[in-house]
This record gives C-alpha cells, structure tokens and sequence, in this order.
C-alpha cells in the first residue's frame, strides 16, 4: 500500500488515537511492537524498528514521500531494534536519505552505535543522538510542570536485570497532545506524572505468560481503569495474546487494544 492509499485509509478509519501501530505483539509474536506518526512538517516518526516493521514499512509506505524520518529507541532487545541496520541501510542506499536515530540515554546511545557498527552500518549512513532524559527528583516536588513545547522526554524504567538503567519509555508533547510510550516496562510508577486528563497512555501489558519483566494486565487492571476515569485514555500493546486482552477489556470505556495499520 503505498503512501497515498495509505493516507485515505488513516482518514478514513479516524483513529481515536494518535499512535499509529505497525506491530502490537510481544517478543515472540509474529508483529513485534512499533508505532509510529507523521507529523505537520512531513517528517515520519517511527518508535522501535523490529524486523517486521521494517519489512512493511519497506513494502507498503512510500517512504521517499516524507522530509525526514526519525527513530526512537526504547531499548535494544532485538524484537525492539531488529530491523533498524537494514532500514538505515535501505534509507542510505533506496532512498537516499539519512535517517536519525534518537536513543533514550548517552549510554544507550553508544550501545546501538556499535550495533550498528556490527552490522555493517557506517557513520555517514545516519546520524545518531539522544533524548532529553527525564531527571526523577523533579517528578517529586508538588509544582512539577511538564516542559512547554518539548519534543520529547525519555522516561527510565524498569524491565529486565540484563538491560538495567537501559530501559525506557518516551514522553512526547505533540499537537498539545501529552503521548506517554512505555516501551517494555514492569512498572507503571516512573509514567504517573505524565498521566492527565487528556493523556494517551501506550502500555505494555501481557495476559497469558506472567513474568517480572512486563506489567501483568490483570492485576493492573484497577490501576488503568481509574486512570480512566481521570481522563486517561489507555491503549494496550506488546500483548501476549491478544485475544484474551480483548475479552479482559471488552466492557471497559477508554482501554483499548492498539488497532493495526
């Protein structure tokens, strides 16, 4: 589907949120998790880059038609960033752009780029940065106020032992939209400030293996709904199974299954 019918077809469905999906699955699902937007300026802003959205993204979006195109990175678990040397290499080589990768910390930052290095990808092929990091102790004082007309905060999180302080989700104020993307995460406690009347909230949650690496829906069903009920609209990703997380939630106003491109 190239970029013209794809565009209808965002029109036409009115996505009641603003994260597109190209993946809802976790890691050992066939559509690993990855979202994405476009925004007023043309540029094409990707969240994770697993191999199979770099494989649609190749196949079905006309990716020549946007200015730029940028990735961010939560963490760098291959189901999170497996496809991102070959779309670097298919951005340099097809259509000759060079693509910035956004990573959530300096050192995380340094961990793809020698990745990247690993699979061949050059300097010149990309540039490469990283976010603003949230710094915790501010989201303590009583007058917290959210930065005014910030592209994005990368928020640390907690997920598996051999990623510590590597993990992260990302704050984005879009459109006076507040955007908060979880990434893998096994607690919801670092996003809590973020979450107000009018947030989107993108959390992974799994329902049918139980770990201590990723937020368990049913025991954080309580949790979202009275998020909901504060104004938070909350929209599941990263599933297990998908199915099931449809049955748990299907009586539920504002929690949602993420809706695939």
């Amino acid at each position: 589907m190239k970029v013209g019918k794809f565009i209808a077809k965002l029109l036409k469905k009115k996505s009641t949120h603003f994260l597109n999906f190209l993946g809802r699955g976790s890691c050992f699902s066939n559509d690993h998790a990855s979202a994405f937007f476009v925004t007023q300026d043309n540029d094409f802003v990707l969240i994770d880059c697993s191999e199979q959205a770099y494989q649609r993204l190749k196949n079905e979006f006309d990716l020549h038609s946007y200015n730029s195109i940028y990735i961010y990175i939560t963490h760098t678990h291959g189901d999170h960033i497996g496809g991102l040397s070959s779309l670097v290499h298919y951005a340099y080589f097809v259509l000759n752009k060079i693509v910035t990768v956004i990573a959530p910390s300096k050192e995380v930052m340094n961990d793809i780029e020698v990745l990247l290095r690993i699979e061949g990808v050059l300097d010149v092929m990309y540039n490469l940065s990283f976010s603003q990091e949230l710094i915790p102790s501010l989201t303590a004082k009583p007058d917290f106020v959210i930065p005014e007309k910030v592209s994005a905060i990368s928020i640390s999180t907690r997920h598996t032992e051999s990623l510590e302080s590597k993990c992260f989700g990302f704050y984005f104020y879009i459109n006076d939209l507040n955007i908060i993307y979880t990434g893998d995460t096994a607690t919801l406690e670092p996003f809590i400030p973020f979450l107000k009347n009018g947030s989107e909230l993108y959390v992974d949650t799994s329902v049918k293996c139980k770990s201590d690496v990723h937020l368990w829906l049913p025991d954080m069903l309580p949790t979202l709904t009275n998020l909901t009920q504060n104004g938070v609209k909350v929209y599941l990703m990263h599933l297990d199974d998908v199915k099931k997380a449809k049955k748990i939630v299907k009586n539920i106003s504002n929690i949602e299954i993420v809706q695939l491109v």
